[in-house]
């Protein structure tokens, strides 16, 4: 082989070879270009996921912020429903629920003997949600006023007895402020109430002030 035929085949060589490096350097700029781009999404994709660990942790917090809630009112309507029956009947099982857009609380009242769901009759109904009422209050830090006309009704001897006292113990020791329009005699005759009776002589004239009863002391705070 001489000299010339050497070189062409050399040339030829060096061509493929160049070639070949200009396509490897060609896929290296692909490669490049896609983990730059992969890199970019990777990226993206950890601060999302960085965004949403965050979004968890908040919602968690409020979630059991609110079970604590639920907790604290559970366990103190069911120890005042103690305290007002006079026993010990109920556990209470409050859940939170959906009515297609409307969200709703429903509560449950648990047989301490059974272990089961029963139905309770108006005056623990009423006790129930009263005290639910004042829970709320209380959490809230809202105006502690309540305003119950005939709220009460369901309630009688004993149990209305012992409902009167734990609204008096409200008054004195929470601050709550409490009107009561009331046909309960055990409720009305607690003697640390201030009773205002009313009376009616024509309709002309409507409801005026008959008398007022105090007990032996006056409380600023109970009404």
């Amino acid at each position: 082989m001489n000299v010339e035929e050497r070189y062409e085949i050399l040339s030829k060589e060096a061509s493929s070879s160049i070639e070949f490096c200009d396509k490897i350097d060609f896929i290296k700029a692909n490669i490049d270009n896609n983990i730059e781009s992969l890199m970019s999404k990777y990226k993206e994709k950890e601060e999302y996921l960085e965004n949403f660990k965050k979004a968890v942790k908040v919602v968690q917090r409020i979630t059991d912020k609110r079970n604590e809630v639920k907790e604290y009112i559970r366990k103190t309507v069911e120890q005042s429903l103690s305290v007002v029956l006079g026993s010990t009947m109920y556990n209470l099982d409050i859940i939170d629920g959906d009515r297609g857009e409307n969200k709703f609380t429903d509560i449950q009242f648990i047989s301490t003997i059974t272990g089961k769901p029963r139905k309770v009759g108006t005056a623990v109904k009423q006790l129930t949600s009263l005290i639910f009422m004042i829970s709320l209050l209380e959490i809230s830090g809202s105006s502690k006023v309540l305003a119950l006309d005939e709220y009460l009704g369901g309630a009688s001897e004993e149990t209305a007895k012992r409902l009167s006292s734990i609204l008096v113990n409200l008054a004195k020791d929470y601050d709550f402020q409490i009107f009561i329009v009331n046909h309960v005699k055990e409720i009305s005759d607690n003697e640390e109430f201030i009773r205002i009776y009313l009376e009616k002589e024509n309709d002309k004239e409507g409801l005026k002030i008959a008398k007022i009863e105090k007990g032996d002391m006056e409380y600023e705070n109970v009404i």
